[in-house]
């Protein structure tokens, strides 16, 4: 008789994917705010800020725009700690820094 290993599964994105929130329930979705820095404060996004007010301050000073990895970073930790096999899904987005930070980011 075969022994099936049952284990938890996260299937995880960030804000930026901007997914209706019946997607995200129907699927029990994972999704974590990116921290956006700007102008000497930091928005949680989809939080503290709405993705539609991010694209204007990103608009108004690209320069000043910056986005944090940090936040998906320490939840993929706490997911592998608690031995959660993880499936992370991102899309194309104007924050590509937080994808090529967190990719880079030491395990």
């Amino acid at each position: 008789m075969r022994r099936f290993i049952t284990q938890k599964v996260a299937i995880v994105t960030d804000s930026v994917a901007c997914l209706p929130g019946e997607l995200v329930e129907q699927y029990r979705l994972r999704v974590v705010p990116i921290n956006i820095h700007f102008d000497g404060r930091i928005y949680r996004n989809g939080m503290d800020i709405t993705t539609d007010e991010a694209y204007k301050l990103l608009e108004k000073a690209p320069e000043q725009f910056a986005s944090s990895p940090a936040s998906i970073a320490e939840y993929l930790v706490r997911l592998i700690e608690r031995r959660v096999l993880i499936l992370t899904v991102y899309f194309a987005s104007p924050f590509p820094r937080s994808l090529a930070h967190f990719i880079t980011w030491p395990a």
